[in-house]
């Protein structure tokens, strides 16, 4: 098998070096900003998950891909404003389940999006929620369990742009396109024996805005790039391939206090920057954005170690964006001002001194009785329904990860350690976090002990961070506005084959951090319990509970062969539902209450 897949390897080396002097334009991601209307003051948007075909190499077959809308690989770029009320209609017409996940959103729960909300095939799933981030930059993307990887690989993943009013009186370029541009930076194993994608931790082609060799052409002045790493597993240490220097002016979840001034930025997947580069006075001028690889460390996927990594890409540096340097827009003198621009935000962090409690996460790995393999966090291998913490409801509480990227012994002579010497990236649904500390581990005290610096990406807030083999990270955190006992939010590794390989764990919080509800604890309540009316309907259906003192949480409509048709979280039902899209016939509803408890109902569709 390994003989297999090393020769596969090796043609797709030969190949990417053989495409390596074409060009192809970067596309833009469609901007979407969704449909306001202005009866219900609700902003809306739209996604259709489906199956599709895209071109990444000159000439063979197509590779079958996978996105939303009208793109066969990725999805549009979302765009919300801090203080909207949003409704999102997700509709997957993919041949299998899926999820949306709104990655590094402060949102409800049963929003969110994580592995407890499957989007069957054929069904809709309609979240709503205030928006309440910091301008930056965000992403969605599958995240179903134990298919993330997949998913993701094949494309189901676009970004997300928030705006609010403190970014907005800054300035900073931001014509989309133009000199503020996104840029979805990934990686992909391609079979150039049939163009397809293998499911592989790093790729051995570079793919920015799904293109294979991608250039732009940029104003001479200052522009804006939006940088996010979409890889499902490898690390980039980007740069400028003419060593120019840049501004990190966000981090994950918003702007930062001071611009910081770099040559290099290290971003584990999933982590997101937005950088200043000053191209005035450079007209006429070409060079890449660069991933500066050859400079990883062995355990930091994407760098070079010839025990377990092959593919032409491992422990070298490689172009992610030709730039061809081009005249300024008009408005190049104001947005000139940015560069110059030493205050950008006044980011109130939680201090030390607040938090309740703290919390201690090693990454970790676990061999059972059967002899199975997991990845693990604190030696649990995640198991959907059951819940890690209980956190209280505006509880402070400072979490701290360490990665000690131990080796056991294998009984396989060719190979005789198995384990996990790699970095991992540590993601946490919901919230923005601020990093307190990183230790390096010391040989002779045996314990965390080796200050290190916070990196320039690390500086503000953050949803995502890095914890290299040996490496200890602390941060604090304030889960503040969503309480929800019935439904989860997740942290994982975002290094997506370690995600699906169980090193996940879930937490609700709670209003009271006592209670042991969780999503698996549901009872069958009478058909009693509820009403619906009109009954049969044409239009609208009213659902009403008989017990006042709870209320509805979640509604699926199923087709009379049991077909999932719509999802829909905590309702508003003061209008009633929609049905008037459903075809003719028989339907069931499954109403669960505030208190996890179930009642179904049937109706007919006129």
């Amino acid at each position: 098998m390994k003989k297999t897949t090393t020769l596969i390897l090796l043609q797709c080396s030969m190949a990417m070096f053989s495409f390596a002097q074409t060009y192809n334009k970067l596309p833009i991601p469609e901007a979407v900003y969704g449909d306001y209307n202005s009866l219900t003051n609700v902003r809306q948007y739209g996604l259709i998950a489906h199956e599709g075909f895209t071109s990444f190499l000159p000439t063979g077959n197509q590779t079958v891909t996978a996105g939303y809308n009208r793109n066969s690989f990725l999805g549009p770029t979302l765009f919300l404003n801090n203080g909207d009320s949003i409704q999102m209609t997700v509709l997957n017409r993919l041949n299998t389940p899926t999820t949306v996940h709104w990655h590094g959103i402060h949102l409800p729960a049963v929003m969110d999006g994580g592995p407890y909300q499957v989007i069957p095939t054929g069904a809709t799933w309609q979240p709503y929620w205030k928006v309440k981030d910091h301008a930056a930059t965000y992403w969605y993307h599958s995240h179903l369990m134990d298919e993330t990887d997949k998913q993701v690989t094949e494309g189901l993943a676009g970004l997300i742009i928030v705006k609010d009013d403190k970014e907005a009186n800054l300035p900073l370029p931001r014509k989309y396109g133009l000199d503020d541009i996104p840029l979805i930076i990934t990686d992909r194993t391609i079979d150039t024996t049939n163009n397809q994608f293998i499911v592989a931790d790093s790729g051995n082609f570079e793919i920015t805005n799904g293109v294979i060799n991608a250039q732009d052409s940029l104003p001479s002045q200052v522009v804006r790039l939006r940088i996010l790493n979409a890889s499902v597993f490898r690390f980039y240490n980007f740069g400028f391939s003419n060593n120019l220097s840049f501004k990190i002016i966000t981090t994950d979840g918003g702007l930062v206090n001071s611009p910081l001034l770099c040559s290099r930025a290290l971003l584990g997947p999933g982590e997101r920057i937005e950088i200043l580069v000053d191209l005035s006075g450079k007209k006429d001028s070409s060079f890449d954005l660069m991933a500066f690889n050859s400079a990883l460390a062995p355990t930091q996927p994407g760098g070079f170690d010839a025990t377990v990594n092959t593919g032409p890409l491992m422990g070298i540096d490689f172009p992610c964006l030709h730039i061809n340097v081009t005249g300024a827009n008009a408005d190049s003198a104001a947005t000139s001002l940015s560069y110059s621009l030493t205050t950008l935000a006044d980011n109130k962090f939680p201090k030390r001194s607040s938090a309740n409690l703290q919390r201690n996460i090693q990454f970790d790995h676990l061999i059972d009785s059967a002899g199975n393999f997991y990845l693990t966090l604190n030696d649990t291998p995640f198991v959907l329904g059951n819940i890690n913490y209980r956190i209280g409801l505006n509880d402070t509480e400072i979490w701290s990860l360490t990665n000690p990227g131990t080796l056991i012994p294998s009984s396989d002579p060719n190979y005789p350690f198995v384990g996990i010497p790699s970095s991992h990236a540590f993601h946490i649904h919901d919230i923005q976090f601020h990093v307190l500390d990183r230790f390096q581990y010391d040989n002779i005290t045996k314990h965390y002990d080796i200050r290190m610096a916070p990196m320039p990406t690390e500086q503000g807030w953050k949803d995502d961070i890095t914890v290299d083999m040996g490496d200890s990270v602390t941060f604090i955190t304030v889960f503040s506005d969503y309480s929800d006992s019935l439904w989860p939010y997740m942290y994982h590794c975002h290094m997506l084959a370690h995600e699906d390989a169980a090193m996940m764990g879930d937490f609700v919080v709670v209003k009271n951090s006592s209670s042991t509800n969780a999503v698996k604890n549901h009872n069958m309540l009478d058909e009693e319990a509820a009403k619906i009316y009109p009954n049969p309907a044409s239009d609208r259906l009213f659902v009403e509970l008989r017990d006042n003192t709870t209320s509805v949480y979640y509604i699926t409509v199923y087709d009379a062969v049991g077909r999932t048709k719509y999802m829909l979280p905590r309702p508003k039902l003061a209008d009633g539902l929609n049905v008037g899209d459903l075809a003719p016939g028989n339907y069931f509803l499954k109403i669960m209450d505030t208190r996890g408890s179930i009642i179904l109902k049937q109706f007919t569709k006129l």
